[in-house]
């Protein structure tokens, strides 16, 4: 009779809904969620909470959510200081539309390569990795074998899904992550050689076609 004790830790990255102000390229601009900011990232949760914690960025368009889960559902809740978005420098709080025909070839050619076309005077994607993925690691070990929520940003959910998919940071924006999206990654500390898979990306809770966790 196999009496083996599963021991799973899976992680739950949840990009922020859309802030006050609307589309922007922001980083470091601290706004807070919009009204239809609020009913994305409800709408991605629903009545789902199979987690034990919840993380957050300290940016008030992750942390006031994170709480707002932590209290609901009675959760431990700790920010993290290390998971605030990167510096897009120059193009901070610029639309698109605002951005000079140089600005707009310039940031076409981070969204295709960010390890080699840096944001001027902004985070580079090697910074941005050197301070997610410790606090991460710190993470996954403190709580290993349980389910936590990660309230976070675009850039900062890219570096950590990269990170556990091996993938080079040149590639990270191939992958889309749109407001209040979710993706989950499980590892099996059971194994031998744990590794991290990719359950679902871009997901909701409460229409995830995988079941519950």
């Amino acid at each position: 009779m196999d009496n083996k004790v599963e021991k799973i830790t899976t992680i739950d990255l949840i990009r922020h809904g859309e802030p006050q102000g609307g589309e922007m390229i922001r980083g470091s601009v601290d706004h807070a969620l919009s009204t239809e900011g609020w009913c994305q990232m409800k709408a991605s949760v629903g009545d789902h909470h199979p987690w034990q914690w919840v993380v957050s960025s300290p940016m008030a368009r992750c942390y006031h959510f994170a709480r707002w889960v932590a209290e609901r559902w009675a959760l431990p809740l700790t920010i993290e200081p290390d998971l605030r978005e990167m510096g897009f420098g120059e193009w901070e709080g610029l639309r698109k539309t605002e951005m000079t025909v140089q600005q707009r070839q310039d940031f076409r050619n981070f969204w295709l390569n960010p390890l080699e076309n840096a944001p001027p005077k902004g985070t580079t994607m090697t910074a941005l990795k050197n301070r997610v993925i410790p606090v991460v690691e710190r993470l996954m070990k403190e709580r290993a074998s349980s389910h936590g929520l990660i309230v976070a940003h675009g850039a900062v959910n890219r570096v950590i899904i990269g990170h556990m998919l091996d993938m080079p940071l040149s590639h990270l924006f191939r992958l889309e992550i749109p407001y209040a999206a979710m993706s989950r990654l499980s590892r099996d500390d059971a194994r031998k050689e744990p590794r991290w898979s990719l359950h679902f990306h871009n997901g909701v809770l409460c229409c995830n076609p995988f079941g519950p966790p």
